[in-house]
């Protein structure tokens, strides 16, 4: 799906005033960790108390031995994350291969009018939210926990198929994209078909060049957009700059 947020909701979006931030801590060892001491901090008190009646001295050692242990996980999960939060910046230059100029540019851009939010699912709790993708004036960031952040001139193809081989050999539905940057593409495995196509008409009507099929026929030979996606992208810089350079001589 594609919607405008309300002021609010990108508000609430924003951690520390970044966007990109807010998403980056949806994953992170540091959150499970603590997640998991916690949880065996209170099955230590639980089973203190459900045990106290029949021997305190057993019910104070079991509880203590569960408690404390989950405590110190707690704590070291907790300090483990404000680590990782720390080098958010560090490692969405890393994954996506932009400047820290254009990362942040993207987070400002966020905040203006215009920005879009793309998602496959409808959610709007937490985890939803962190999960989102959206569109700016300039940039796209994909939907998912992988930090997928292009430049939207750079973007080359983006579409829904469902003749995408799986790992088993057999065909299911993907949305795929990717830019001029030849890394892996982005690949959302058995994405719904409506909210897919939508995401697809909206970046198209931002950039007319994308490539939004599977397979398409140019200058005489066919491409297969996902298997041959580097030849893909030769074809569309080729194409550029052969626009470029016929509007540089009408100029």
């Amino acid at each position: 799906m594609v919607f405008a947020p309300e002021e609010r909701l990108k508000k609430r979006m924003q951690k520390d005033g970044s966007v990109l931030k807010y998403m980056y801590s949806t994953a992170g060892t540091g959150l499970r960790l603590a997640a998991g001491g916690l949880l065996l901090f209170f099955a230590g008190i639980l089973l203190y108390i459900v045990l106290m009646s029949a021997n305190g001295t057993m019910a104070l050692m079991l509880g203590a031995v569960t408690a404390i242990p989950g405590g110190l996980m707690c704590v070291g999960g907790l300090i483990l994350q404000n680590n990782q939060m720390s080098k958010w910046l560090d490692v969405w230059e890393e994954k996506t291969g932009l400047s820290r100029a254009d990362i942040l540019q993207a987070d400002r851009e966020f905040k203006q009018s215009g920005t879009v939010l793309l998602a496959f699912e409808k959610g709007m709790d937490s985890s939803s939210l962190k999960k989102m993708g959206f569109l700016t004036e300039h940039y796209l960031k994909m939907p998912g926990i992988a930090p997928y952040l292009y430049r939207m001139e750079d973007m080359v193809a983006c579409f829904y198929t469902d003749q995408f081989v799986g790992e088993d050999g057999k065909d299911t539905c993907a949305f795929v994209a990717y830019s001029t940057d030849k890394t892996t593409p982005y690949i959302q495995i058995s994405a719904k078909q409506e909210p897919s196509e939508e995401i697809v008409k909206t970046l198209e009507r931002c950039n007319p060049m994308l490539i939004t099929t599977h397979f398409f026929a140019c200058e005489g030979r066919r491409f297969d957009a996902v298997k041959s996606f580097e030849e893909v992208i030769d074809l569309h810089n080729q194409i550029l700059e052969r626009r470029m350079k016929q509007e540089a001589e009408r100029t």
